[in-house]
């Protein structure tokens, strides 16, 4: 509800990111570009305006965790 995400759960914190990039991850889950069975169902039911509102509200919020950032980041990133 606050954008912190849930480490455990494997949800990442949306809080403070760019609602540029939330709008079209949100476009990208409704269009099936970006799957996610959790997701894509919750964005096909948003308007391009609900997106935009949704993804505003995120980027505002202050963020209380880190980002979760999967292994096979650091992997690609460092030899």
């Amino acid at each position: 509800m606050d954008g912190s995400g849930n480490a455990a759960a494997g949800f990442p914190r949306l809080a403070g990111i760019n609602a540029e990039y939330l709008a079209k991850q949100l476009h990208d889950y409704r269009d099936a570009t970006c799957n996610n069975p959790v997701m894509q169902p919750n964005a096909k039911t948003l308007s391009d305006a609900e997106m935009k509102v949704v993804a505003a509200c995120f980027a505002t919020q202050r963020p209380t965790t880190l980002p979760i950032v999967r292994d096979e980041v650091f992997e690609t990133a460092w030899p």
